[in-house]
């Protein structure tokens, strides 16, 4: 039987979780004695604090619980995984779960780590933006079986289709460093996105478009950076990483982790959302910051806006939500939002908007305020996106959809 540690970072304190363990095609979990005498819990919904032994067997969502599923990368990260696997000859069919939690060890996003690791020595070492983003499109289109070392320590856990590496950038001049590990003083904790096409010159400009306006907005979002690469005049767009505050561990579950919904299924509903938000964090401020979330994603056209896009908080003793994330222009899955307003998911309008403010205590006149704050902002866009040099041929295509939106809330 193959056994993996987990463990729980928390205020500088390493606490042991309990012991995830493979016997065949079976998955188990056993919390630790003194872990559930703690009282943290970690997955309040699908991974209750019990003393008895747990076995997976939801494998429509994933391959193992959504408390170590958050910790795992997608389309991107595991690319890089892989290709590390397959340099040790090992097919991707017979990497196990446990294999690819132990290759992240602590190299993980979040405050959940794994033991024993088999992850990549790393090195707080300065980065080369310029030959990271080559590199990140070499491997994207298939034309390098040998992956940069830095880039598979950097860029093996964030999630995510598009490229992305774990940074560190100094606050004063702007040098980079690898982010994988505590930082030095004076490194800021960012996850550094690349071009998910080699075409692609805008992406970075255009999400710090939405990062703006979204403030504009009144939506909590991090800090950003747009870096310019000057060998090839490109520029990056960054964000500061709310899963670390002081070099510390933030544990963050995200709303499919959460409620074992897959990102790909596209079943969830913005009143689910709400409804989690309610339970888990009691609060209605939390309600409120998502509620304002959803009606930007509707006019600002964010259609990618799956169940990984939206996380929560948790300090020790209670649950927050996340700061918001991955916001930008997306003309989501066959044209419609990935996550239904209240049961529409192609042209959401006040009337689906009023039903879920109504279902979830926003009353009348809080709505209209965040409503007409929203409205208000994405009229601003396009002066925002034309002062970062969006082309004017991508602002009066992203401008025309948003136009249609702000029509059904008039």
């Amino acid at each position: 039987m193959k056994r993996l540690e987990v463990r729980y970072h928390h205020d500088g304190a390493t606490i042991r979780v309990g012991v995830l363990a493979e016997q065949g095609a079976s998955l188990f979990f056993e919390y630790d004695e003194r872990f559930l005498r703690r009282g943290h819990w970690l997955s309040p919904f699908k991974l209750p604090l019990r003393a008895d032994l747990q076995q997976f067997e939801d494998w429509r969502f994933s391959s193992v619980w959504g408390l170590f599923a958050d910790s795992l990368p997608d389309g991107w990260g595991l690319l890089l995984m892989d290709r590390f696997f397959q340099s040790q000859g090992r097919f991707r069919e017979s990497i196990s779960i446990l294999e690819r939690l132990a290759y992240l060890g602590s190299n993980t996003m979040g405050a959940l780590t794994y033991h024993p690791a088999t992850e990549l020595e790393t090195q707080q070492e300065s980065v080369d933006l310029y030959q990271l983003a080559q590199e990140s499109q070499q491997v994207l289109s298939g034309d390098t079986t040998e992956v940069l070392r830095q880039l598979l320590c950097m860029g093996g856990s964030p999630g995510g289709a598009r490229p992305k590496v774990l940074v560190g950038l100094r606050d004063d001049n702007g040098n980079i460093v690898s982010g994988v590990k505590e930082l030095r003083e004076g490194y800021t904790p960012y996850i550094l996105k690349f071009h998910a096409r080699v075409d692609e010159r805008e992406e970075g400009r255009l999400e710090e478009s939405y990062a703006q306006v979204a403030r504009l907005a009144g939506l909590d979002i991090p800090q950003t950076r747009l870096l310019l690469e000057p060998k090839s005049n490109r520029h990056y767009f960054a964000i500061r990483r709310f899963d670390r505050q002081n070099n510390h561990r933030i544990h963050v579950h995200t709303l499919g982790g959460l409620l074992h919904s897959s990102h790909r299924h596209f079943d969830c509903d913005y009143h689910n959302l709400l409804q989690i938000t309610r339970v888990l964090t009691k609060k209605q401020t939390c309600v409120e910051k998502v509620f304002r979330q959803m009606l930007f994603n509707i006019i600002l056209n964010n259609r990618d806006d799956h169940v990984k896009n939206f996380s929560f908080l948790y300090n020790g003793t209670e649950w927050s939500y996340a700061p918001s994330y991955d916001l930008t222009f997306n003309a989501g899955p066959r044209g419609e939002h990935s996550m239904t307003v209240a049961g529409e998911g192609l042209v959401p309008g006040l009337e689906h908007v009023q039903k879920l403010a109504t279902a979830h205590s926003v009353g009348g006149a809080r709505m209209r305020t965040m409503l007409e704050e929203v409205l208000e902002a994405s009229t601003r866009w396009v002066n925002v996106a034309t002062g970062l040099d969006v082309s004017s041929q991508t602002i009066s295509r992203i401008e025309s959809k948003i136009e249609d939106n702000r029509s059904r809330f008039r």
